[in-house]
């Protein structure tokens, strides 16, 4: 997947890094999101653009038409919020590529899909059909 004009989302922004590094690997567009004020405000003082500071089942219900090359999800790790998304981005067909990090494996029956470890961090990667 290239990151050269792709359309992304960063669901559960933090920091913004993921969004920030698409960036400056030539992304046409990224929208960032997160709950935390305060991770908005690192945000916007990196060079964010489009930021929202929703509940990311909100964002994704105002986005739900819109499709993207590929949307990074970090979220808490003891939620089920990864997976929540993950069934809605499906559900709508929204992203050419997930990107999924947790703390544990997650099945995804039937879908293509490829599991990388780093540390305790376990990144899944969701191919669209």
């Amino acid at each position: 997947m290239r990151v050269v004009g792709a359309r992304v989302l960063d669901l559960f922004s933090g920091s913004g890094a993921m969004g920030l590094e698409a960036i400056s690997r030539g992304a046409k567009e990224v929208i960032f999101n997160d709950t935390s004020k305060a991770a908005v405000d690192v945000i916007k003082k990196n060079g964010g653009s489009e930021i929202y500071n929703l509940d990311y089942m909100g964002l994704l219900e105002k986005l739900r038409n819109q499709k993207f090359d590929i949307v990074f999800l970090d979220p808490p790790y003891e939620s089920d919020f990864g997976v929540r998304a993950i069934e809605f981005l499906i559900q709508n067909k929204m992203a050419k590529l997930t990107v999924f990090e947790s703390d544990r494996n997650h099945d995804f029956d039937g879908l293509n899909l490829r599991v990388k470890k780093y540390g305790k961090a376990v990144v899944h990667f969701l191919f669209a059909e």
